[in-house]
């Protein structure tokens, strides 16, 4: 709760489409009003309404089916033409937004396993490095008990991973002597 003009006290509340805070009167609150905040997002979900067509989802939707069905789209060859299909269930807007749910500001249809289909089980909303972490090429590392991309230990450990992919990649060393050696023997300086 905030305090404003005087001793109103006006609760800090969220829009239902964007997330902005925004305060509002209690009482418009409780009449069922005051949920959007003024950029525009009460006339966006009116039109979610009426037209899905509208909604960024349904784009994501449309070309994913696209991908997986059309053998004229540009990339039906790394997804149709490999097996990779829509369930059943995502053959409507509908249920496919029923299950992933608005799509968050930055984030793309993404599936966990790429080599599975696109599926409620499958699918999440990630983010480009999420994605970029998830590429059927990406090398996985096991290290500590956990399995992570190399980009991901290098940012976790704080190391160059320019210098980690050489170690591992060009150099042959095992990803437990590329982590904890801190500097290459090589430009050590002879004392």
């Amino acid at each position: 709760m905030k305090k404003r003009k005087g001793e109103r006290c006006y609760p800090n509340v969220t829009c239902v489409v964007c997330g902005t805070p925004m305060y509002r009167r209690p009482s418009t609150l409780a009449a069922g009003e005051g949920r959007f905040c003024s950029h525009g997002c009460f006339h966006e979900s009116r039109s979610r309404e009426y037209n899905p067509s509208k909604m960024p989802e349904y784009r994501v939707w449309w070309q994913m089916w696209r991908r997986c069905t059309d053998d004229k789209d540009d990339s039906f060859q790394h997804y149709g033409a490999r097996g990779i299909s829509v369930c059943e269930r995502w053959r409507s807007f509908n249920n496919f937004f029923g299950d992933v749910g608005l799509r968050p500001a930055g984030t793309s249809i993404d599936r966990v396993d790429n080599n599975k289909g696109y599926e409620p089980t499958n699918c999440r909303w990630a983010t480009p490095r999420q994605q970029a972490q998830n590429r059927p090429d990406v090398r996985l590392i096991e290290y500590l008990g956990e399995t992570k991309c190399l980009a991901e230990w290098c940012r976790e450990l704080g190391l160059v991973e320019r210098n980690i992919r050489r170690r591992i990649l060009r150099d042959g060393w095992a990803p437990v002597k590329a982590f904890t050696t801190r500097r290459d023997a090589r430009y050590r300086v002879q004392s």
